[in-house]
């Protein structure tokens, strides 16, 4: 008698284990429901797009990732025009191009960028929609071989994940189910409450760099100098940047450069119509490429592009580039100068231009700008050395008389 109610009593609380359980996991799953629910309303990385209220979740300043909001936003917007390049053009307003071309435009600049991964994004959207223009900014750090090796760049290399996926599942967990993305959820929804200024605007892929302006308007053109130098010596010393030591030799564009000739025979294909131009930088960023050893191999890179095709070099020593009151920093332009290159690019005789600034390039001229370019970098008196392929006004260093390269298979392929 005392085993059978032994039994029972055993029996009787496994029965009251078996409901624990389907309340726990009921309970469990509602939650997790819930938190999902809440942060796809809420939205605070701006990739869902259901509901977008003003002071409720209209300012997005807690943005993951700049891809990943970008990759869903166009997605989603399906523009017909696009900006590309580096964080250089993270300023320029599509508002400003959509008065040269038909339908929307949506700025894809992505930060520290290669040109391996803005083949990729371009070839993923243009087999997706009908793209009309891009406009794209080449950098020659783009090109730098430890930038676009994907088994050395984490970074591109994870967010590229995203474009051989239909759905990828870790988007998901991470905008949906991540405690993370439920306090940014929250934070969201405070900064709309108090209409604090946005430092991305989603809508049109654009940098506000509000803390810039408020810095700029304390400390004047101060704050932009000491902006300049941080970044010159970033530059300098970043091996994926300017300070790998292989970057110096102009046979290292050969991996990669296959990838800026899969972007023309892209757009010819597909009937884009690609707007290609060299960034702008600040003159002491483009006096900085030739002190650290770079300049064969940048004139190396401007000359093997004009054998694929015509674009405008803005680089260089002109009237624009030695204005600091164009730049955030030595390389990070302003909107204003974003409006000027848009109007040189669509020949607007509407916008005065300084004459030095944008040279149409080609593989007829290409070499009597190269020579202007060091002439320029040299200064007077040093142009019979600039002729020879020595710059001596900031560098003191030799660059051989000409590098050209050519086309590797190896960059068609991973």
């Amino acid at each position: 008698m005392d085993s059978c109610f032994r039994r029972n009593d055993i029996t009787i609380n496994m029965e009251d284990y078996k409901r624990f359980l389907k309340h726990f996991f009921a309970t469990t799953a509602a939650i997790l429901a819930l938190i999902a629910a809440f942060n796809v309303i809420v939205d605070p990385y701006g990739i869902w797009g259901i509901i977008d209220l003003k002071g409720f979740n209209g300012t997005k300043n807690r943005v993951q990732s700049e891809r990943m909001t970008k990759f869903y936003c166009v997605r989603r917007f399906m523009p017909e025009n696009l900006i590309m390049g580096s964080s250089r053009v993270l300023s320029f307003e599509p508002k400003a191009m959509n008065r040269y071309v038909k339908g929307s435009t949506y700025n894809l600049a992505l930060s520290g960028t290669c040109i391996r991964e803005l083949y990729e994004y371009l070839e993923y959207i243009a087999s997706r929609h009908k793209l009309g223009t891009v406009v794209l900014g080449i950098d020659l750090f783009t090109f730098n071989p430890v930038r676009n090796d994907l088994g050395k760049n984490i970074q591109v290399r994870t967010e590229l994940e995203r474009l051989r996926h239909r759905f990828y599942v870790k988007d998901f967990l991470d905008c949906a189910l991540c405690y993370d993305a439920a306090d940014k959820s929250v934070q969201t929804i405070r900064d709309s409450i108090s209409n604090t200024s946005p430092h991305f605007d989603m809508y049109s892929g654009t940098m506000t760099w509000d803390t810039y302006k408020n810095e700029l308007s304390r400390k004047g053109v101060s704050f932009v100098r000491g902006k300049i130098a941080d970044r010159l010596e970033f530059f300098r010393t970043t091996n994926d940047l300017y300070g790998e030591e292989s970057f110096r030799n102009p046979d290292s564009l050969k991996a990669n450069f296959g990838y800026f000739v899969k972007i023309v025979e892209l757009c010819r294909r597909e009937g884009i119509d690609l707007r290609l131009y060299v960034s702008p930088v600040y003159v002491s960023h483009f006096e900085l490429i030739y002190r650290c050893g770079l300049g064969t191999t940048y004139e190396a890179l401007l000359r093997a592009m004009a054998q694929v095709t015509g674009y405008y070099d803005f680089s260089g020593r002109n009237s624009i580039t030695t204005n600091v009151n164009y730049y955030w920093d030595s390389d990070h332009m302003r909107s204003e100068l974003g409006r000027a290159i848009f109007a040189r690019l669509f020949d607007d005789k509407n916008i005065r231009l300084p004459e030095n600034f944008g040279v149409f390039v080609n593989r007829e001229n290409v070499e009597a700008h190269l020579l202007k370019l060091r002439k320029d970098l040299a200064g007077p008196g040093n142009e019979k050395n600039a002729s020879k392929g020595i710059v001596t006004a900031t560098s003191n260093k030799k660059s051989p008389q000409k590098a050209t390269i050519k086309n590797e298979d190896s960059a068609n392929g991973g």
